[in-house]
């Protein structure tokens, strides 16, 4: 796409001394005023966000301090991976913490609106201005104060943005990388649980299904398919009277739970009633006047030896 205005003024004649030409890393390179910050990238599965800002002065800063951070100025660019949809994701970005905004008009090639700014209990008028452009795959967004700049100059803005936006031969490697480590990571998933699965199959306990617990004596285990796969493994250690504090193995993450009323009431600060494998246990009776200790792990099959005999080491100390 050929934005008229830009071609009709040109980066620098809109912008004059004020531009800045930034390098993106992996994608390509852009000319944005001068007055806004070194690119921000964040890379996703869908898209990459890139961010420019302009922070407040110091003075003004004590204006708009908060919890949120406030943003005088923004600049977003949006380039989206090939196979998908160019999304408008920009305006969300750029338009972040933009209240009532008006859509003003709209071109074949941008949009203009007006908002209003609000963060930390302050405000200003604000213009939003986007533009699209499907060939490249790039989405554009500007946000400024009304006040620091008129309707046309936040279009003239934008507008040399998109046309100084120069991207690499390749600026697809980004997502491409992604995907690589993805990959890896899911192969290195692969391998842990077979590993584990093996080691199961050694103590001759039964194989999980996936999302089925399967207990055996005083430990429980699930076998999980989320973001990687994983096996999730719980025992009960034992229990002392409520208020006592037992050494316990530190090597691995421990809960003290109280069971009362038929619940697992947390004593600790981990969420360990909500555990999945410790529904294993929901069916047990145990004594309300007694607190119950618990180690968990998910770690690869060279640790569970350890794990397990750690459930057994404090049999000693510890009423079952």
């Amino acid at each position: 796409m050929v934005l008229a205005a830009g071609m009709q003024l040109g980066c620098g004649a809109m912008f004059g001394p004020k531009t800045t030409k930034q390098e993106i890393k992996g994608f390509g390179q852009i000319g944005v005023p001068s007055s806004l910050g070194k690119a921000s990238a964040f890379v996703r599965n869908e898209y990459a966000i890139i961010g420019f800002y302009r922070s407040f002065s110091f003075l003004e800063s004590f204006r708009w301090m908060g919890s949120s951070t406030p943003w005088r100025e923004a600049l977003i660019v949006t380039v989206t991976r090939p196979g998908r949809n160019v999304s408008r994701p920009a305006v969300h970005e750029a338009g972040e913490h933009c209240e009532d905004i008006r859509w003003l008009s709209a071109s074949e090639t941008v949009r203009v609106g007006e908002c209003m700014y609000r963060v930390n209990a302050s405000e200003r008028k604000s213009w939003l201005v986007a533009a699209d452009d499907p060939q490249r795959r790039v989405s554009m967004a500007y946000r400024a104060f009304q006040q620091d700049v008129s309707r046309e100059k936040a279009v003239e803005i934008l507008t040399a943005a998109m046309t100084s936006y120069q991207p690499l031969p390749n600026q697809d490697a980004p997502f491409q990388a992604i995907d690589d480590a993805e990959r890896k990571e899911e192969q290195a998933g692969l391998k842990a649980e077979a590993e584990v699965l093996a080691w199961i199959e050694k103590k001759g306990w039964p194989r999980p299904e996936l999302q089925k617990t399967v207990v055996v004596g005083d430990l429980a285990y699930v076998r999980w398919h989320r973001a990687q796969p994983e096996i999730d493994f719980v025992c009960l250690v034992g229990s002392t009277p409520l208020g006592a504090e037992p050494k316990l193995d530190p090597r691995f993450d421990g809960g003290t739970l109280r069971q009362y009323q038929g619940e697992w009431k947390n004593l600790g600060l981990e969420d360990w009633y909500n555990y999945t494998p410790m529904d294993a246990f929901k069916e047990r009776a145990f004594d309300p006047a007694r607190q119950y200790h618990f180690y968990r792990t998910s770690t690869g099959a060279e640790y569970l030896d350890e794990f397990v005999a750690a459930c057994e080491a404090p049999k000693q100390m510890l009423q079952r």
